[in-house]
């Protein structure tokens, strides 16, 4: 009858519709260290003109956030990613509130922890800029904390391994317009020192690439004086 056909045209149409969702991948997400809007904002205010060019160049990478990538870009399969995040930001917290002195109630990382190379020509894979590097050198205790957490959570690609963040595994990229520092060493160091760091977990939305747009799903700051886990 036309009803029974038109059941067993729906019915296939939706079987069709179950197996396509199926094959379609599950979002990469990854969780990053983010600079926070107002201490990126103030940063920028005290660097010299060249280095503002440069942290400019970030639209259109990484989301446009100035950050280190704490896990890879997976679809982390059965592990809740936010809920991971929001315990490695507890863990930051608790180390935060063991460690802060008075007026220093955010992380931040001081200038003698930071480190490059010569900078590199990513041009081929960072929209046509190159790029320089700068390692996290030494331990922060609020970040091995994180760290730790982060690994006890099964997250794919852990970029730490141990419970020291190492000078390797935890980097901010800064693009460049030319392959040569955009100013003196001392005035990138004490940028990168007046950043306050939250977490954030972000999802691609699109293919594994610098210039792909990410989504901020959840974010919470690495802060004393900040309630809560954390925000969507």
């Amino acid at each position: 009858s036309p009803w029974s056909t038109w059941s067993a045209v729906i019915n296939l149409m939706k079987r069709s519709r179950a197996e396509n969702e199926e094959q379609q991948p599950a979002s990469a997400r990854s969780i990053y260290a983010i600079a926070s809007e107002s201490s990126l904002d103030a940063a920028l205010e005290q660097a010299p003109q060249p280095l503002r060019a440069a942290i400019a160049c970030r639209t259109g990478l990484w989301g446009g956030f100035v950050h280190m990538t704490l896990c890879s870009f997976d679809e982390h399969v059965g592990v809740d990613v936010i809920e991971a995040a929001e315990a490695m930001l507890a863990s930051g917290r608790s180390r935060l509130e063991d460690t802060h002195t008075a007026g220093d109630r955010c992380l931040r990382l001081p200038v003698d922890r930071w480190e490059w190379d010569d900078p590199v020509d990513g041009r081929s894979a960072y929209a046509g800029r190159h790029i320089l590097v700068c390692h996290l050198r030494g331990g922060s205790n609020v970040l091995s904390a994180v760290m730790k957490t982060c690994g006890e959570h099964r997250l794919v690609g852990t970029r730490v391994k141990s419970r020291e963040p190492s000078s390797k595994a935890l980097h901010v990229t800064i693009p460049l317009e030319a392959r040569r520092l955009p100013c003196d060493g001392a005035a990138i160091r004490a940028f990168l020192a007046r950043l306050e760091w939250e977490l954030a977990v972000v999802r691609l939305d699109g293919q594994k690439a610098a210039t792909t747009p990410l989504t901020v799903e959840w974010r919470g700051a690495l802060s004393v004086s900040t309630q809560g886990s954390g925000q969507s």
